[in-house]
């Protein structure tokens, strides 16, 4: 089967690795953004992920819009486009196009978590477990028919690069159960739109830290979003970003106050206390908690926003 893998990202890269020995296909291309202007001089650069396919002798194609993606379907014969967090919702004449049409690997189980940023959700909202789904793409937000599903547990410390990386891990295999449905005549089964939940891009406001919240709430906010965007409080007008914190089992009155107990700077919540173990406030390097508190002026009554 001659197909073409659409991506934006280095999640898709485990799948792709699982494809390139396998006999029943041929990738032909691989489909990913134009490049972009970036740094301080203002010169274009390809993404990471087109980087890691022309590593791989990869041929790389870069369509500036759906027409010339289109074009290149119908003039490379394409019988199957997989898209992989590619960020993009293809037009009807793309989907209908190649000959067994187009799926989307997806990190969530579907139709929970529709959307973006699936992985991110699943941690914000502290679920247990999660999963992988391929579907064929039809022209909504990843509400196609599923063809097939896997369940992942979630550790209690995983954060989004380590979670991401379990999910892709197990994703070659799937790819490769869905395309051989695919080819037997599988339509896949249709989801229900009644348990259907959304997962949007996450904003870097997002990754404000409420003290109101509980400590757990906090917890997964890290395990979520510390990587990326990042997770930041304010004291005195000053962002401070956290880099590691943990859950104390002290209570502490008095939501956002912050004081340095046994040598840890611990910051109220709604229940428990919250550890900032490693902080870069704004303008200056990283250090301990402990040393940003050290290195207060005033150390009375702190309170973070």
């Amino acid at each position: 089967m001659k197909i073409a893998i659409a991506s934006s990202s280095l999640v898709s890269t485990d799948a792709i690795e699982s494809l390139l020995g396998w006999a029943d296909v041929e990738i032909v291309s691989i489909f990913t953004n134009p490049d972009k202007a970036s740094g301080r001089g203002q010169k274009f650069a390809e993404n990471l992920f087109a980087q890691w396919a022309g590593s791989k002798e990869l041929k790389v194609f870069k369509p500036s819009d759906q027409a010339e993606l289109l074009h290149f379907l119908r003039t490379n014969e394409i019988e199957l486009l997989i898209t992989i967090a590619y960020g993009h919702i293809l037009s009807l004449p793309v989907l209908q196009t190649p000959k067994y049409g187009c799926i989307n690997l997806h990190f969530s189980l579907l139709p929970k978590y529709r959307g973006a940023a699936p992985v991110q959700w699943t941690l914000l909202n502290g679920d247990t477990k999660t999963g992988i789904t391929v579907f064929s793409l039809d022209e909504g937000m990843d509400t196609g028919p599923i063809l097939r599903q896997q369940l992942v547990d979630i550790d209690t410390d995983d954060s989004t690069n380590s979670l991401l990386k379990k999910l892709s891990a197990l994703s070659g295999d799937l790819l490769k159960e869905s395309i051989l449905a695919i080819k037997s005549g599988e339509k896949g089964l249709p989801q229900s739109n009644i348990k259907a939940s959304v997962a949007p891009k996450i904003l870097k406001e997002a990754g404000r830290v409420n003290w109101s919240s509980s400590a757990a709430s906090i917890y997964n906010q890290y395990r979520a979003l510390s990587e990326n965007p990042g997770i930041f409080t304010e004291l005195n007008g000053q962002r401070i970003r956290i880099n590691r914190l943990a859950v104390s089992n002290r209570s502490m009155a008095g939501r956002g106050v912050g004081s340095l107990i046994d040598g840890k700077l611990l910051i109220a919540t709604n229940d428990f206390a919250v550890e900032l173990i490693s902080v870069t406030p704004e303008g200056r390097k990283e250090m301990s908690g402990a040393d940003f508190f050290n290195g207060l002026r005033s150390k009375a009554e702190l309170s973070f926003a």
